[in-house]
């Protein structure tokens, strides 16, 4: 989420690229840094969201669930999905237990942003 202005129309060119999609997605902007996702059937959308995190120019995209009853303003984009690594990690901790008390640790350390 950014309050920076960037080129919408390249951003939208970009991910339908890299996306590469088997039906089309139609985005369109709802208001500034806001844009409705419709993609043509199910399995696009699974795709692009089990691909997460997507970024643009930097600037990460967060994604909700369209309900058409609510105003644009009041969606909250508060989550974001992140992929750590770590390197040289010894072969005796590389244990979905340890994974997890790292990503816990490292979870309770950063300051949290808020959008």
């Amino acid at each position: 989420m950014t309050n920076q202005p960037f080129n919408k129309e390249a951003m939208m060119g970009t991910m339908k690229i890299i996306w590469k999609l088997s039906r089309e997605v139609t985005i369109t902007a709802i208001r500034d840094n806001l844009f409705l996702f419709k993609f043509h059937n199910r399995k696009g959308k699974e795709k692009v969201i089990e691909g997460v995190p997507w970024s643009f120019n930097k600037y990460i995209f967060l994604f909700h669930d369209f309900k058409g009853e609510l105003r644009p303003l009041k969606y909250v984009f508060q989550y974001a999905i992140f992929w750590l690594r770590i390197y040289d990690l010894p072969l005796g901790l590389r244990k979905k237990a340890i994974g997890e008390k790292l990503v816990e640790g490292l979870v309770n350390s950063l300051p949290l942003m808020k959008a």
